[in-house]
């Protein structure tokens, strides 16, 4: 008679009566038991490596080389709508050429494709186990899910910004269309996905009409999970988010964002994503949730990490976040508002007290700073308008101001032009000098050329009503003068000392035209510039003097 009995634990009943027969069976029906769990786990084991197996030899049969791809004429490794297929096809022919130029050196460490180097790097370690690699340090799954989410994300956007970058830069594609493209077969060729492009799509490059609707049937962050007989309860492939949403946003050069709706991890049927504005993204997925009421119970809101949920947050505190940190923002903002009107407001300050004070000793007021007195070897400069008194007494007033505008506006230029500091204008009189407030010891000769310059300048400029250029009498005396500021409420940079005086004494002793020096003057200059020699004039305070006339530089 025949028998029965089950791997486990249960009674086994006997059809046989005989008594050595049923201690025969109970010993076997003893070693079955024990060796229950091993049996279990080697049928498991044996399942896993026929499935392992079977996706070898699936994929093994249905790898093309490059060459074969190129002469394909329908395009295999992208699937997309018939109206723009002919466009990936050239894409995935562009591609092809591109991964046929790899190069492989283990000796160096090194895969090279168009003087890039590549690495390979296998999915769980991206995926499934980094996963439980971040969730026992963090010991929260939440906290775990999201950093990785966040983490891979960005990783992934920034990395299929670049990678579009380099790509396009050395494909020279410049049709929006062509250059998204490119994103879907690079996908499929280095392993993150094959893609499944909707005819919902609306690759436009403009923010309120572009959306792609894809799918990713190989996606390998699912496949890790699969593999690993791990079943999620949300969507987990953030790094096909990232690297899609980067590539797409830089092809386009519009700020794109995915969100996968559907994830063979969770066991649905396909990985599925939407793409499009961060400001629209939303909307999009709630449009299609309309056209498919299939898919809306399988949605979970905020499945996408980083980018997107940086941008838009539903969640009640994480709104009350935003909304502290907009107050923080605009808070900050009218304080960087107020700042900046101060900081105007100080150059305009500054600026008015450059034109009345060196800028050296402007900067330091500006800042609180205290200004002392300082005692300096400087050249003094006096030029008076000659007739001015006569002239102006015939001319309206806006007449009288606008000529002597016009004349020291041509002094002030060859005041910047020389480095030299205009002290002061006291009716038609104009006083510069060289040497203050910053010492320099060219100081003599640099106001020279400066007077000189003022005589040719003069020239240019006619007498009101009169075909006459202007003249002015110019002195000039070298010594040692104390400069500081003066005054609480309004500035005046201003110098002292006799050889202001004598400096005075040259301008008022002069001749219309001329440019009239004193001995000191004369002896540091004789030796490169020409000289008129005066009689001796008497000078108030400094009695008989030999001065001089600066004629020009010698030849």
């Amino acid at each position: 008679m025949g028998q029965a009995c089950t791997l486990n634990k249960t009674p086994v009943k006997y059809l046989v009566d005989e008594k050595p027969k049923r201690k025969r069976v109970m010993k076997q029906q003893l070693f079955l038991n024990e060796n229950a769990e091993e049996l279990f786990q080697e049928i498991k084991r044996l399942k896993e490596e026929n499935e392992y197996l079977r996706r070898y030899i699936e994929e093994r049969d249905s790898i093309k080389r490059f060459d074969e791809i190129i002469k394909n004429p329908a395009c295999s490794t992208v699937r997309v709508f018939p109206e723009i297929n002919s466009i990936f096809k050239r894409a995935e022919n562009h591609v092809a050429e591109f991964f046929n130029a790899q190069t492989w050196n283990p000796k160096h460490a090194s895969i090279q494709i168009h003087g890039d180097r590549y690495i390979m790097v296998r999915g769980p370690s991206l995926t499934v186990e980094l996963f439980k690699l971040i969730n026992g340090i963090f010991q929260d799954e939440k906290k775990a899910t999201k950093f990785v989410r966040d983490l891979l994300f960005d990783l992934a956007h920034n990395i299929g910004k670049s990678d579009a970058i380099n790509f396009l830069k050395k494909t020279q594609v410049t049709d929006a269309v062509e250059r998204l493209s490119a994103g879907p077969v690079m996908f499929a060729f280095t392993g993150w996905a094959f893609v499944d492009i909707s005819k919902e799509s609306t690759p436009i490059p403009e923010a309120d009409k572009y959306t792609l609707i894809y799918d990713h049937p190989y996606s390998f962050e699912a496949d890790s999970y699969v593999r690993a007989g791990i079943k999620t309860c949300a969507p987990i492939c953030s790094m096909n988010c990232g690297f899609s949403s980067g590539w797409c946003e830089e092809a386009f050069g519009v700020k794109l964002v995915a969100k996968e709706i559907l994830c063979k991890a969770r066991g649905d049927h396909t990985c599925r994503f939407i793409q499009a504005h961060p400001d629209r993204i939303n909307s999009v997925i709630r449009d299609y949730q309309k056209r498919h009421p299939e898919v809306q119970n399988l949605f979970i809101e905020s499945a996408i990490p980083g980018f997107f949920e940086r941008r838009t947050l539903n969640d009640t505190q994480q709104k009350k976040i935003i909304e502290e940190r907009n107050k923080a923002i605009e808070a900050l903002d009218a304080l960087q508002h107020q700042n900046n009107l101060l900081a105007r407001e100080r150059q305009k300050v500054f600026d008015l007290l450059k034109n009345i004070l060196p800028e050296k000793i402007a900067s330091k007021m500006a800042n609180g700073e205290e200004v002392s007195a300082e005692k300096r070897n400087a050249t003094i400069l006096f030029a008076d308008v000659v007739g001015f008194t006569q002239t102006s007494s015939k001319l309206k007033p806006e007449e009288v101001v606008t000529w002597l505008e016009t004349i020291f506006m041509e002094l002030d230029k060859l005041t910047d032009k020389y480095k030299i500091e205009k002290i002061k204008t006291i009716g038609d009189a104009y006083m510069c000098a060289a040497g203050i407030p910053d010492e320099r010891e060219d100081h003599t000769e640099t106001l020279a050329k400066f007077a000189l310059e003022t005589q040719q300048k003069l020239l240019q400029i006619k007498v009101p009503h009169t075909n006459s250029a202007v003249q002015m009498r110019i002195g000039m005396h070298t010594g040692s003068v104390v400069c500081g500021v003066l005054g609480g409420k309004k500035y005046l940079f201003d110098v002292w000392g006799d050889t202001v005086n004598v400096a005075s004494r040259m301008e008022s002793h002069g001749v219309a035209g001329k440019i009239h020096v004193t001995q000191q003057v004369y002896d540091i200059l004789k030796h490169k510039y020409n000289f008129e020699s005066r009689e001796m004039i008497n000078v108030k305070g400094k009695g008989l003097l030999q001065t001089y006339f600066l004629l020009g530089p010698k030849t």
